[in-house]
């Protein structure tokens, strides 16, 4: 397996800071004007794309079916154990976490679903957001696993057809949506737009095949725009920034489309900024300029790490220190912020080094 390229490890802290600071925002309310009017919860996509960049760089081709059990054992290693652990924290630091029970006697419990990363199959947020809410998109993201060896089999021949497969399949979850009448997402436990365009898993295939694409591409042509790495990642940067103000903006004034569904525009908030995303990550992979070489630094490669895990416990250390008040004597606001990103990264750099960082090379 390739190395990572460690601007792109830095990029997942950034991405997952801005996941931090949209759940925490409730409680510290540092957050709540900017998430109004800039989408800073939109590192999932981010997560989505970067996925498919990175494992179409470290695997561009499993030609045997032993490559390819090992590649799916490879991800399993990775990812599980860390859910398994933050899925036990939550348990011990949330004696009633949300969606301990189903609403159905009958259905399967959502601790079981949970466990096997099942959840994001069954669009009742009982389920997709039951214990740690967050690791729904772990379990898309294993989806994405088990499509992987599909996608680049015949890479060169099929990527166009793929890329406009996977676009036309998260079409047909939002007309999906829209013909059945859904509703938002709301705290009744329904079938709802959020369910089946942001959290069901062949919505979201979309964004993880354009990272497949945008990594082929690099591997191809990145020689011809080594020269102007440096401008490609300001313009980059620039871009992101008006592509999470513009959907931000879009899903905000979702009532005023006319000719748009609610479920499209709830896509468009969710995933429309994958291209662009997608530009970023090629720009930032360019590692010879200036942006790229400042977040190669060690430190910053090091928070990337463990952003994982920072993503997965951040939720859960929240509530139960709300749950506590713990918080609430560590005095003014400010103090009690700033003892908060202390403790997740602190637990966060223990979990990613005695659990998901041993796991992985485990395998």
């Amino acid at each position: 397996m390739r190395d990572n390229l460690g601007v792109l490890t830095s990029l997942r802290f950034i991405a997952a800071t801005g996941v931090v600071i949209y759940h925490s925002s409730w409680y510290f309310g540092y957050g709540t004007h900017l998430g109004r009017v800039f989408s800073i919860g939109l590192g999932v996509s981010f997560f989505f794309v970067l996925s498919g960049f990175v494992l179409y760089y470290a695997y561009p081709d499993l030609p045997s079916g032993r490559d390819r059990a090992r590649f799916i054992a490879a991800r399993i290693a990775r990812v599980w154990p860390l859910h398994a652990a933050t899925l036990l924290l939550t348990i011990a630091f949330l004696p009633f976490p949300w969606g301990t029970g189903p609403v159905d006697p009958t259905a399967p419990p959502p601790l079981l679903i949970n466990l096997f990363l099942l959840q994001s199959w069954v669009p009742l947020p009982h389920y997709f957001f039951s214990f740690d809410g967050d690791s729904w998109s772990i379990s898309t993201e294993m989806f994405f696993y088990g499509m992987f060896p599909i996608l680049i089999r015949s890479w060169e021949r099929t990527k166009w057809a793929k890329l406009a497969g996977t676009a036309l399949l998260a079409g047909c979850c939002a007309g999906w949506a829209t013909i059945s009448h859904l509703p938002y997402l709301a705290g009744e436990n329904v079938r709802s737009i959020e369910a089946l365009v942001y959290i069901f898993p062949p919505a979201r295939l979309f964004e993880f095949t354009l990272g497949v694409f945008t990594a082929w591409v690099w591997g191809k042509y990145r020689l011809r725009f080594i020269r102007f790495a440096t401008l490609m990642q300001i313009v980059s940067i620039l871009l992101v920034v008006f592509a999470m103000l513009f959907f931000i903006a879009v899903s905000n004034d979702a009532a005023s489309h006319r000719y748009i569904s609610k479920a499209t525009v709830k896509w468009l908030y969710g995933s429309g900024s994958a291209p662009i995303f997608a530009i970023a990550i090629f720009s930032m992979a360019l590692s010879n300029g200036v942006v790229a070489r400042a977040l190669s630094l060690r430190p910053l490669v090091l928070l990337g790490e463990i952003s994982f895990a920072l993503y997965l416990i951040h939720p859960v250390l929240l509530v139960s220190l709300h749950r506590s008040h713990t918080l609430v004597t560590c005095g003014s606001p400010a103090n009690q912020l700033f003892i908060y990103w202390v403790l997740c990264l602190t637990l966060s750099f223990f979990l990613w080094t005695f659990i998901e960082n041993h796991a992985g090379k485990a395998c």
